[in-house]
């Protein structure tokens, strides 16, 4: 089973570009997997919410209350990582140890990843979603 963790950032897609990460996650993983948030991302969220901009403020609001929804169906997992890393390094952490892939859209933690073997999901012209470093 592949275990998927979608980063911070791109729990905000589907209500910023409006393309749903998951039907898309569906149909571009050909084995079965799992979906993963890390604690720590949610905390980020509620950050963004309460701290960001309108735009990005709404966004983490509504990707919050998604990712409620998804738990409270059994079709997420929460990551808790006993650590004082930041986000990215916890991803990165668990990545060079288990067979997972990350979705993100962040630059220098993509870059990480790639270093080190991980596959990628990455939103493509806005509205797609395509593996990266796959074999």
């Amino acid at each position: 089973m592949i275990e998927i963790i979608i980063d911070t950032n791109f729990w905000t897609i589907p209500f910023v570009f409006r393309v749903d990460i998951l039907e898309q996650i569906d149909q571009i993983m050909h084995e079965p997997y799992n979906i993963n948030v890390l604690e720590d991302s949610l905390k980020e969220l509620n950050q963004l919410k309460n701290k960001g901009s309108g735009k990005d403020s709404n966004a983490a609001k509504m990707a919050l209350s998604w990712i409620d929804d998804l738990i409270k169906r059994k079709a997420l997992k929460i990551l808790k990582v006993p650590s004082n890393l930041l986000v990215d390094d916890q991803i990165i952490k668990i990545a060079s140890t288990e067979n997972v892939y990350v979705a993100t859209q962040d630059k220098e933690l993509s870059n990480k990843l790639k270093k080190i073997g991980t596959k990628l999901i990455k939103l493509r012209q806005k509205n797609r979603l395509e593996i990266i470093n796959k074999e």
